[in-house]
């Protein structure tokens, strides 16, 4: 398992940090992004996914209060690590138990197809057309499968 770089790790606190993310101190937010990651290379390596309130509450110990808001931040920071060095998002094993799909934060990457964006999407809130939600599931499936034969094939 490669060792994630604390000074990457840092750069990414403090983007999501603009972003609006306040509700975790470095500390805590440091050690479940560490722990979300090993454990999202191990489920891509065996080919499975996980619920966000499987990860979140039981793996990583978050509490109830603010799960969505955290586990989000946290998913997504292992994808943001994942994305500088040129690999698909780790974030895509993680889904909704009701949707079995990943959530609104997911489709907020830059990697995606402009048109799927959650910033065209959600953030305006209107709900995507029947047209845009086909294409994100395809997106997904695709993103998932890149995952899985990204982390099945590497020696990290």
């Amino acid at each position: 398992m490669k060792e994630l770089d604390t000074e990457r790790l840092k750069n990414i606190y403090n983007n999501q940090a603009i972003r609006g993310r306040n509700i975790m101190e470095w500390q805590e937010w440091e050690e479940k992004v560490r722990k979300a990651y090993a454990i999202l290379a191990e489920l891509a390596k065996q080919g499975n996914t996980i619920t966000y309130s499987e990860l979140g509450i039981g793996k990583l110990g978050i509490s109830t209060e603010w799960l969505e808001v955290k586990i989000g931040w946290i998913v997504g920071a292992c994808s943001e690590y994942e994305l500088e060095d040129g690999n698909p998002l780790l974030s895509s094993l993680v889904r909704s138990k009701e949707t079995n799909r990943p959530g609104a934060g997911y489709w907020g990457f830059p990697n995606m197809p402009s048109h799927i964006l959650s910033r065209n999407w959600e953030d305006r809130r209107r709900n995507p057309p029947e047209s845009v939600v086909a294409e994100r599931e395809v997106f997904w499936i695709s993103e998932l499968n890149k995952v899985y034969k990204h982390w099945q094939e590497c020696d990290c």
